[in-house]
This record gives structure tokens, sequence and C-alpha cells, in this order.
């Protein structure tokens, strides 16, 4: 007989990116993952984050590996601003900058904008804005220099983190309503305004971080379309992205992307894996044993019986070996009574034992298909 039986499947990895053709050859990167805040909760796997993303950016997009600065080093609001300053002065016009941020985000209490949390962000509802960086400003100094921005965001800006708990308790947060980009600015974020970014423990990394990379691998060719050409699109990749983490079980965040489609990656690409968190197989299973009335127990019958009678055996034969030698020493006879008491107390116990499951049922039979009981 058959049934079903569910397992979970394994997710295959994503840190070792493949070697693709890239158009990044005159682009630059600034990679931060920001896992262990001074004074927030911490980020699990920002850091892990953002090594894999930097190696994506490097390997198959084709960014040199001189001009990606990864930030994983607790980096400040100065820090983080000063790097994408610096990666924009190295590209130019006709190049893109590329800014990825895994960590905490907050809107900004007064003035409702988003703010990437540096590293010593305090645990207070008013001092966020000033230790962090707005998405504003961020992609200001990434476009000052006439480049592209791409904008990659594996956080929320509801105030809270990665496990859905509030970065100040008992605050009241604001939350963006909506939120655009200016020409030029390409932004894939991991949640619509009032959701918050959560993290996929089975890959042990940011849910929206490992679809993306998932995406630029290869998984997202042909999606839209269902005719794979050997290149992903934006496009392609974020409506990807959004039907992955629902095939992952993450229900509570939808991904937004504001910005012109374009071009990926291209090359031999990786297929898609199946990443539904559940599959079923069908595995034996033995028959089914019925129970019937209570029965008694033969088991129990024979051992006290068996325990009985090594008692009348111990005791019969140390009376009889008293009563043959008259002579023996009191020590001896004594030892015998000991023995001889012993035997009793066994048989009486054997007996006590046997007979009750002979008198009492003490299980259930089991009833096998051919008929009768054991």
């Amino acid at each position: 007989m058959l049934i079903l039986a569910s397992f979970a499947l394994a997710l295959p990895p994503v840190d070792s990116p493949l070697r693709l053709t890239g158009s990044g050859a005159s682009d630059a990167a600034v990679v931060i993952g920001i896992e262990d805040y001074a004074f927030l909760p911490d980020v699990p796997y920002a850091e892990r984050d953002a090594w894999a993303v930097s190696e994506t950016l490097s390997a198959s997009i084709g960014v040199p590996r001189g001009r990606v600065n990864v930030l994983t080093d607790n980096p400040s609001r100065e820090q983080m601003l000063s790097a994408v300053t610096e990666a924009a002065e190295s590209v130019g016009t006709g190049g893109t900058v590329w800014v990825y941020f895994a960590g905490h985000g907050a809107a900004d209490p007064a003035s409702g904008e988003r703010v990437l949390l540096g590293v010593d962000a305090q645990a207070e509802r008013d001092a966020f804005a000033s230790r962090g960086v707005t998405v504003e400003a961020l992609e200001g100094a990434a476009s000052e220099g006439g480049a592209d921005v791409f904008l990659i965001i594996d956080a929320c800006f509801t105030g809270k983190g990665r496990d859905g708990d509030a970065l100040v308790p008992g605050a009241r947060m604001v939350i963006p309503t909506s939120w655009s980009t200016p020409s030029g600015v390409t932004e894939w974020s991991a949640t619509q305004p009032s959701q918050w970014a959560s993290p996929l423990e089975d890959a042990e990394h940011g849910a929206f971080t490992y679809a993306v990379l998932g995406a630029m691998r290869g998984w997202a060719d042909g999606y839209t379309d269902g005719e794979p050409d050997g290149e992903v699109t934006t496009d392609e990749a974020h409506a990807y992205v959004q039907r992955t983490l629902r095939d992952l079980g993450v229900r509570n965040q939808q991904p937004s992307f504001t910005g012109l489609d374009r071009l990926l990656v291209s090359g031999r690409l990786e297929a898609a894996p199946d990443l539904r968190p559940v599959a079923r197989v069908p595995i034996n299973r033995p028959p089914p044993v019925e129970y019937g009335p209570r029965v008694r127990d033969m088991r129990v019958i024979i051992g006290g019986g068996a325990l009985a009678g090594v008692g009348l055996i111990t005791a019969i034969g140390s009376f009889a070996a008293v009563s043959a030698n008259p002579d023996a020493s009191p020590q001896t006879v004594q030892t015998m009574k000991t023995v001889n008491a012993i035997g009793l107390v066994t048989f009486g116990a054997g007996a006590a034992v046997g007979g009750v499951a002979a008198i009492v049922p003490t299980r259930q039979g089991a009833v096998l298909k051919v008929g009768g009981t054991f």
C-alpha cells in the first residue's frame, strides 16, 4: 500500500556566481552589509548577503573587482556616503553605479524620508535620521558624475528588523506611503512601503537577496514569456523574484521595482530549480494491524510459572539437604534455611504473577488478516 509523505527540499546555493557575459566593464559598485549594529538588533545574514552580491556583480555583471567596494566592517553614514561618492567619480558618464544595502531602514520622523541606518544608529525614534543616510541622498551621490544608478535594497522602512520586531519597542514609527526615483535611477527594493523584509533561514540569506541572486544566475530567463533566450532582463528578474518569494512561503513582502527595463546578464545561464518548499513522494507502508478484544497474556503466565518452579525446586532442595545431613554444623543449617526461605518467596511471587495473568486479561490481541489472535 502507498501513502504520501512530505519533505523539505534543500535550497540550492547562490554564493558562488556564474561567469557570465555582463556589460559592467565601465561600472563601479558599493556593497553594504551591516549585520552587527551597535545599539540596534542584529540583521541576520547581512554580511553573507553583501559578499554574495559583490561576487555576482563581478563575475556575472562584469563590474571590475577593483571597483567593487564591500562595506561590512560596521560602516557609518559618513563612510557609506563617501564610498558612493568615490564610486561615482570613478565611473562618470556612460557607466552605472551599483549600490546594494542590507541592514536596517527606517523613516525620518520629521520628513518621512526613507533612511538607511549606519552601524551607530541609536535605538531612539528621533535619532534615526542623524546616523543614517537617506535613499535620496545616496541616489544623489551615486549620480553626481552623470552615471546611471542601480540601487538594490534588502531592508524595510517600517522600523522593524528582519525578525519582525520593532527597532524601538513601543514607539509609533512613520511609514512611507509611497516612493519614486529620479530619471536615470533604477531601484529594486525588498518590500512595499508598509512591509518588512524577512530572512530566509534555510538559505542563510535575506529572502529578497536570495531570490535576486538566483535571478542573476539565469533562473529568471524566459520567466515572463516562457521562452528562455540566454538573457535575463530586469523585468524578467523582478517578476521571477516576486513569484519565488511566494513559492518559498514568504507571504509578508512583495518586492518593488522602479526604473526602465534593461539587460542584467547573458550567456550560459543556469536553469531555474524548483524552489517550492514541500514535495510529495510515495513510500511503502506496512499493512494495518487491527486489535480485537483484550486477551490473557501467555508470556506472563509462562514466566510466572517458571519463576514459581525455580522457587519451589530451591525450597525443596535446601530442605532435603538439611534433612539428609543431620550432623551439619549450625552455620550450614542456618544457610540452608535462608536458601529455603528465598525459594519459598520466589515460588510465591511467581505463582501470584502467573495466577493473576491467567485470570485477568492483560493486553489486546492483534487480529491477523488470516484470522486468529496472538
